[in-house]
């Protein structure tokens, strides 16, 4: 999909890419991650050809961008950037309408391309349509960006750290809606980004980079077990939670006790821990019978422990979102249920602790 060649470009007698190769296939979301200066920023650009290199070729489906007018390359590629690029004096129905008007796209096509992409960014075009920029949060302004950038319906998404500037919650939510949007949209995505996190998340392909130079260029899982003194430094001490957030919860998930909270009565000769379930099987608490003592025939409803602010770990959650489960409830063991609520299995924190989870072994 996208070809990177031997690509070399300096800046001021600095060279800022080195010699650069990289393959990008269609459908995957590379990420550009390394320190300040490393050349991200710089190789992003060149694929639009915002930047020319001094060597080398870039490729898109096997044509050079060199035979391409910058123009037309461009109304091709989606671009987003850090603080959105919103043209202020536009609405929000204005500023998606942008690339679809500059390509001749008739009314009605267009109006029903922003409907469907804020939609698809589940923003209500009855409430956001006739908006302004300043009339919108950090969030909302970074999701017209990206309805603007994916307006024309590109293969390609360009995105030059999209969520630097945006509340933490805010970010890992709009990182959430990548991922969905990129499961209904199959985009390539090439991504620039410092937050180490965040590539772990979103990639599917990492690529490193040092002083211009290209490091590593592999997945997170493999990136994360480089035995490389460069990438251990740059990942620092955090290494081993980047991989718990890598593995989800159904990777370790386990059988487990329960009971029913209005139907079982917890008899004497009932001892450990149990998780409660509803008549749907939905979870609703947990009993521990190990202190329980003089009880004859009591429903598990009269000595379970139920929180609201707790509804148990999804299978599709990360084991470092289980961790911080386990340290904030004291809990050694978490619930485990799917969409609906109904408990499938639990989790255990001497699971998540095992060694072989540390160092990436099967």
């Amino acid at each position: 999909m996208i070809e990177i060649d031997s690509v070399v470009k300096t800046f001021k007698g600095k060279k800022a890419l080195r010699n650069i190769s990289l393959k990008i296939e269609k459908s995957e979301i590379c990420v550009l991650i390394g320190p300040s200066g490393a050349g991200k920023t710089t190789l992003l650009k060149m694929i639009n050809k915002m930047i020319i290199p001094d060597q080398g070729e870039i490729r898109i489906n096997s044509k050079s961008v060199k035979e391409i007018e910058s123009y037309r390359l461009r109304r091709k590629i989606g671009y987003v950037i850090q603080g959105t690029g919103l043209f202020p004096h536009m609405t929000v129905q204005e500023n998606i309408k942008v690339v679809p008007g500059l390509l001749n796209w008739d009314k009605k096509r267009i109006e029903k391309r922003v409907y469907e992409l804020l939609e698809l960014l589940r923003m209500e075009p009855e409430v956001y349509l006739k908006k302004y920029p300043v009339e919108l949060s950090g969030g909302e302004a970074q999701r017209v960006g990206i309805a603007r950038a994916l307006a024309a319906d590109p293969e390609i998404l360009l995105m030059d750290e999209p969520f630097a500037s945006l509340d933490p919650i805010t970010r890992q939510k709009l990182q959430s809606e990548i991922l969905r949007i990129q499961k209904v949209l199959d985009k390539t995505i090439v991504f620039v980004t410092h937050d180490i996190e965040e590539a772990l998340k979103l990639a599917s392909k990492t690529a490193l980079l040092k002083n211009g130079q290209l490091i590593s260029c592999k997945s997170p899982h493999e990136l994360l077990s480089e035995d490389d003194e460069f990438i251990s430094k740059f990942l620092g001490a955090d290494k081993w939670l980047f991989r718990l957030s890598l593995l989800k919860a159904e990777e370790i998930v386990r059988p487990c006790r329960r009971v029913l909270c209005e139907t079982d009565p917890v008899s004497p000769g009932m001892s450990g821990f149990f998780w409660v379930a509803d008549e749907k099987m939905r979870f609703m608490g947990w009993i521990d019978l190990k202190d329980c003592k003089n009880r004859e025939n009591i429903k598990a409803y009269d000595l379970m422990v139920k929180t609201r602010a707790f509804t148990g770990i999804v299978r599709d959650d990360s084991l470092k979102k289980a961790l911080g489960i386990i340290i904030e409830t004291g809990l050694p063991r978490l619930p485990v249920v799917d969409s609906a609520g109904i408990l499938t299995g639990e989790i255990m924190a001497f699971d998540i602790l095992r060694p072989e989870l540390k160092s990436g072994d099967d």
